[in-house]
């Protein structure tokens, strides 16, 4: 009886210790910078998906916890701490903010500031996240990546894209947002003969954009950045020199077709419901949506060299080489241009320079893209060239008296009115700017 009393006291002993050993943590958190407390923070048992979140105050409280157990307290925008539970099941615990996230150097227009500072809605990217790819314009490096922007893209060569951002305003109005280059307001009207504004840039020589969405825009734009406005930084000088040289080949093709009748089954449908038209049909077999599309192949070569010249003034020098061919039938889009950037730093820094020219030259040939409906119309028996034709070696359909054109279907030979169509556009254009920052060091307070 004796021996089985020190049993049951040696369990019950276990077990009450086992009990004790779980207890309530409870705490508060604080951010370090105010003292006050900090509401909807996690606070977890490392490992497990036991946990909880801070009240209004900053108060928590969790149950069975035992010595050992690490606790994880995160929240956004702020770094994150572990702490590992002793004795002490009371704690005060503080939080700093997330420097690395909230002092994010955006530029908002009248300058620079940091996101935690940033009072409207604006969003930066940088190099790191742009769009990879086959990218010729520099609003492509934004596709996808900012929310509240859309990017629509025609899908010709070069071709300008119509921004939104946060969709349209007006019925009437322009609804694109307004261009800012290294401080520089660029009209979105584009230049004649030019594909779009955004073309004349080489993607090669972004650093970075800052999107400002919201209305806060107008207050340092004006009336042209009621739509938005999307800032655009170049890359700058550095104190190492290095010379950089990339170069792109891309290879495209549109494999799918609409499909439409091949000329046997044509002759057919001809045969059954106009058996008197038979005797205008020919004996090729055409497809003619293989006649207007093509292969195309598009290079682009970047050259950059940067460094620091009289000891004193950061320079990047570029230049950039584009070809690029569409797949409709004659469409292409060549681009050159170059740029020089300087920014150097006087009188112990208080003087910042920052000087931009660039100069582009841009030569496109625009292709009729409704010559893909024609494809899809016109007669499948009658071949793209005829060595009798007065068209000049394309076959066209004629009358027998007169040998004027017919228009079937609405149209006329597809692969003749790209070929024989010379559209064409060049444009030059040469922007820069020269910002002065001095720091009067006596006005400080």
């Amino acid at each position: 009886m004796k021996y089985f009393k020190l049993i049951l006291s040696s369990i019950a002993l276990l077990i009450s210790s086992q009990i004790f050993a779980q207890q309530v943590l409870k705490g508060v958190v604080l951010e370090k910078a105010t003292g006050e407390g900090l509401p909807g923070v996690s606070v977890v048992v490392k490992g497990t998906t036991k946990g909880t979140s801070s009240d209004f105050e900053g108060n928590f409280q969790l149950e069975n916890i035992q010595s050992g157990d690490v606790i994880v307290f995160s929240s956004v925008g702020l770094l994150t701490k572990e702490v590992t539970i002793s004795n002490n099941f009371q704690l005060t615990i503080t939080l700093e903010n997330d420097a690395q996230q909230l002092d994010e150097v955006v530029l908002v227009g009248y300058g620079s500031t940091t996101k935690k500072d940033a009072t409207g809605s604006v969003e930066s990217i940088t190099e790191k996240d742009f769009t990879k790819g086959n990218i010729v314009t520099p609003e492509n490096l934004l596709s996808g990546r900012v929310a509240g922007v859309n990017i629509t893209t025609s899908g010709a060569p070069g071709s300008g894209s119509e921004i939104r951002i946060r969709g349209g305003s007006s019925l009437s109005a322009s609804n694109a947002p307004l261009i800012v280059i290294d401080g520089l307001p660029i009209d979105n009207n584009g230049t004649t003969g030019s594909r779009g504004v955004l073309a004349n840039i080489n993607p090669n020589d972004i650093a970075s954009f800052s999107v400002l969405k919201d209305a806060s825009a107008t207050a340092i734009y004006g009336s042209r950045a009621s739509n938005g406005v999307i800032i655009i930084t170049t890359k700058k000088g550095k104190a190492n020199f290095s010379f950089n040289y990339d170069v792109q080949y891309t290879f495209g093709e549109i494999r799918d077709r609409v499909e439409v009748f091949g000329s046997d089954a044509f002759r057919a449908i001809i045969a059954e419901q106009r058996p008197d038209d038979v005797g205008m049909l020919g004996s090729a077999n055409t497809n003619w949506q293989d006649e207007v599309l093509q292969e195309s192949v598009s290079s682009m070569h970047n050259l950059s060299l940067r460094g620091t010249i009289l000891n004193a003034v950061p320079f990047r020098l570029s230049a950039g080489f584009t070809d690029q061919e569409g797949n409709i039938l004659t469409s292409n889009f060549e681009r050159n241009n170059a740029s020089l950037s300087l920014s150097p730093s006087l009188f112990d820094d208080h003087l910042k320079v920052n000087a931009n020219i660039n100069r582009v030259h841009e030569s496109s040939r625009f292709a009729d893209a409704g010559q893909l409906g024609a494809a899809m119309r016109y007669d499948p028996t009658q071949p793209v060239y005829d060595a009798n034709s007065r068209f000049g070696g394309f076959y066209q359909h004629t009358t027998n008296s007169n040998g004027t054109t017919i228009v079937l279907n609405g149209t006329t030979n597809p692969v003749a009115n790209l070929l024989q169509r010379s559209n064409y556009g060049r444009a030059s254009r040469t922007y820069g700017n020269v910002q002065l920052d001095y720091n009067f060091t006596f006005y400080q307070s």
